[in-house]
């Protein structure tokens, strides 16, 4: 008779064993930044509103931040861009999809469905690893 228990759940981290530690902890620094950078483009967003306030009380300061705010966002996009391509290459996607995920930052509602399928993905797998993931992905503390 075996002394293995039937009932007992499987080990998690079994599913990774293949992956290096480093691995995972490249995955968890890329997770992290890609949800930084959203969270940057959300508040930018959002900022825009306050500056469109701005624009009846003092037009010229309007401009100016206005301006600031749109160079930011391009920016964020394009290290948005390239952080979604490292976080695909981290998951091991290929490399026909990691293009066709950068590709689809041009295309408006599919690139937040491409970025929140790498987000949940990279999630998961970490989860697996036992890593513990929050809001804006694992605590450096944790890596």
């Amino acid at each position: 008779m075996s002394a293995a228990n039937p009932y007992q759940t499987p080990d998690a981290a079994g599913e990774l064993q293949g992956q290096k530690s480093e691995d995972l902890a490249r995955l968890a620094r890329v997770h992290r930044r890609v949800n930084l950078i959203v969270l940057a483009n959300i508040f930018a967003v959002f900022s825009l509103f306050g500056v469109g306030a701005l624009v009846y009380s003092n037009p010229g300061l309007a401009n100016v931040l206005s301006t600031l705010v749109t160079v930011f966002l391009v920016v964020s996009w394009i290290a948005l861009a390239v952080s979604l391509f490292q976080l695909a290459r981290a998951l091991g996607w290929s490399m026909f999809l990691c293009v066709l995920a950068v590709l689809s930052m041009f295309i408006g509602l599919v690139n937040l469905i491409v970025i929140v399928a790498a987000i949940s993905s990279a999630n998961t797998k970490l989860k697996k690893a036992g890593y513990r993931v929050g809001l804006l992905g694992v605590s450096p503390r944790d890596l």
